[in-house]
């Protein structure tokens, strides 16, 4: 990402201009389809009733790769639908677990790593596997002061035309 400033106040311009040039995955972001299928649906195209409404924060430990297993473990709720992955690591989802989230009706899933696969083996199944099945993935979380349970996800992407995916800027509202 860079950042150069084109106008400003303090130079005497009438009003002050920043050009931000950047990936559509940098930061916080969210994936659509179309990020790794051509007919796949772009950013602007997301349901918002997805990016926004009840989710759960599973505290995982520290993990590498994101197994089955590990989603057991962390007893997530019957009926979540927004299940955000706390691991205080840059975690992966390994195949298997990608295909449990979507057998378990989950129609988002957010890591703190900044992919739901090991970009090194260029295999993305995970993506593949969640996309593919409708199953939005928030990349690039920053987890670490928000204990395990229940929240208000408002995930809100850049509504940027035709894109596969999009900074979002991303909070979770404590319930009671």
């Amino acid at each position: 990402m860079s950042v150069s400033r084109v106008k400003h106040v303090a130079n005497g311009d009438p009003f002050t201009l920043t050009a931000i040039s950047m990936g559509s995955h940098t930061g916080t972001h969210i994936d659509a389809p179309a990020h790794f299928f051509p007919a796949g649906s772009t950013v602007d195209d997301l349901p918002l009733d997805t990016v926004f409404g009840d989710a759960y924060v599973a505290e995982l430990g520290p993990v590498v790769e994101i197994t089955p297993e590990h989603l057991r473990a962390a007893a997530v709720p019957t009926g979540v639908q927004r299940l955000l992955l706390k691991t205080g690591a840059d975690s992966t989802l390994s195949p298997e677990a990608a295909a449990a989230i979507v057998a378990s009706g989950i129609k988002l899933v957010g890591i703190e790593g900044q992919s739901v696969d090991t970009v090194s083996e260029g295999r993305y199944s995970a993506h593949r596997t969640l996309l593919g099945s409708g199953v939005l993935v928030v990349e690039n979380l920053d987890l670490s002061a928000v204990p395990q349970g229940y929240y208000v996800l408002v995930c809100l992407p850049i509504k940027l035309v035709g894109l596969d995916g999009a900074p979002a800027r991303t909070v979770l509202i404590g319930v009671s």
